[in-house]
């Protein structure tokens, strides 16, 4: 779609040309129909840019989704493993102080 609209705009001035729009001195029916095919242009790409978002939502959606439980199960074992050596080292600290629990 990117490269048809691209085309779209030659094929536009050319067909402008063929028709007789364009005279000698510049006038406001030229800019009217080069502003059309600009905004033809434009809606040419976002249909395909939807058109692409609309045929590649279920890829997309799978691997968002497996890359958002990868990055939440990682941050959970951070967290785990940083409460466990906590843990550890308060343990280690309580037995330094109660001297007769050995």
């Amino acid at each position: 779609m990117f490269y048809l609209s691209r085309l779209y705009v030659p094929y536009g001035l050319f067909s402008m040309y063929r028709a007789g729009i364009f005279q000698e001195s510049f006038s406001f029916v030229e800019v009217k129909y080069v502003f059309r095919i600009l905004v033809v242009m434009q809606a040419l790409d976002l249909l395909g840019h939807a058109g692409l978002r609309y045929l590649t939502r279920s890829i997309v959606n799978k691997h968002v989704g497996e890359n958002e439980m990868e990055y939440a199960f990682k941050k959970k074992k951070v967290m785990d493993d940083y409460l466990i050596q906590k843990n550890y080292f308060k343990s280690k600290k309580d037995a330094k102080e109660t001297p007769g629990s050995n």
